[in-house]
């Protein structure tokens, strides 16, 4: 298994995960995310995706990631 950062090639295909998972019809990814749109691939068959968002807090300086998607085939 391999995790790695989606590229504009591969969100048609996390689209199509994303619908089927959740049984939901979208149209297209607005772009650009917030954060990152990560996939978890098998054998080079994209099978899981997460959305990972960031915060920004200025007054603690510190940024904190937030799970935004997560499905699995």
């Amino acid at each position: 298994m391999e995790v790695r950062i989606l590229t504009n090639d591969d969100h048609e295909v996390a689209k199509d995960l994303f619908c089927d998972s959740f049984n939901k019809e979208i149209k297209e990814i607005s772009i650009p995310l917030l954060g990152e749109l990560m996939g978890l691939y098998l054998d080079n068959e994209l099978i899981g995706i997460i959305q990972i968002d960031y915060v920004n807090n200025i007054f603690e300086n510190t940024k904190r990631a937030m799970i935004n998607s997560f499905c699995i085939k």
